[in-house]
């Protein structure tokens, strides 16, 4: 497959496992213990900057694609723990910054 095709789907999968666990920071019914979790803390810096990266990297039309359909892929993502969560977003994130940067 050719990078530009790999790229927004591996960064897409990065936005949307590490979405659900972003949302957490924005919800007033659960606790602080929960909100200021490393694991919070990774998924929101991977989450926003995902969602950066897909509008500066790919234009409007496609980071907007990129936007909607990871959140609409993080809606079916809900049996795994925190920590599978955080790690595959951690993966998919560093894996688009290679694909990026060094290919």
């Amino acid at each position: 497959m050719h990078i530009d095709v790999v790229a927004p789907i591996v960064l897409t999968l990065a936005i949307a496992s590490s979405w659900r666990r972003t949302l957490l920071i924005f919800d007033s019914e659960m606790s602080a213990s929960f909100s200021r979790s490393p694991l919070t803390m990774i998924a929101t810096a991977i989450s926003l900057s995902g969602f950066g990266l897909a509008f500066a990297d790919h234009g409007l039309w496609l980071g907007s694609l990129i936007a909607i359909v990871s959140i609409a892929v993080a809606t079916g993502i809900r049996d795994l723990t925190a920590v599978v969560v955080v790690l595959i977003s951690t993966a998919c994130f560093s894996s688009y910054l290679w694909l990026t940067c060094c290919l």
